[in-house]
């Protein structure tokens, strides 16, 4: 087997990415959006990616952070609360608030409290952690060639590209 110059090994692994990255968007989507359906239906958040037996990797949920947020309704009230409290960012056009401005509270129970003097705040409500999405994690080429090349042989190269038998 004769060696490659420098360009044609450039020239195979751009040819290999640009072939490889829309099937590999599209298998991190299905899987993404599987998980996403998963966890609305039973609370799975997580789930082992499995090849000849073997976990080589995990799509998994991520999760926005709970947080106080302003109750609907409340806004004006929040707003004169939120100046008193000296959490408004008058440098800022698009949003008042201080940076980290939800630091300042904590959640006791279903309220809302100021963290420091544990006054309930009544134009604030706690909006819990909800998933944002999944991502896919591991798969390292040591981990997953080996047992790929264990189940579909030499070829398996070609069967990812969609050139081998199913």
């Amino acid at each position: 087997m004769s060696s490659i110059t420098p360009d044609e090994r450039l020239a195979l692994l751009a040819a290999m990415s640009k072939a490889v990255k829309p099937q590999l968007d599209e298998a991190k989507r299905e899987a993404q959006e599987g998980l996403m359906d998963r966890f609305a239906e039973d609370g799975t958040d997580r789930r082992a990616i499995m090849v000849g037996g073997s976990k080589v990797g995990e799509v998994g949920m991520s999760f926005s952070k709970a947080a106080p947020s302003i109750r609907p309704g409340h806004e004006r009230e929040a707003l004169e609360a939120a100046i008193d409290m000296g959490l408004v960012d008058w440098s800022k056009v698009g949003s008042v608030l201080v940076r980290d401005w939800q630091k300042r509270f904590s959640q006791v129970g279903d309220a809302v409290v100021e963290a420091q003097s544990a006054e309930l705040i009544e134009w604030l409500q706690w909006e819990p952690s909800r998933p944002k999405s999944a991502a896919v994690r591991g798969c390292k080429p040591e981990d997953v060639l080996p047992a790929l090349r264990a189940k579909l042989g030499e070829g398996f190269a070609q069967a990812l590209l969609g050139a081998g038998d199913e």
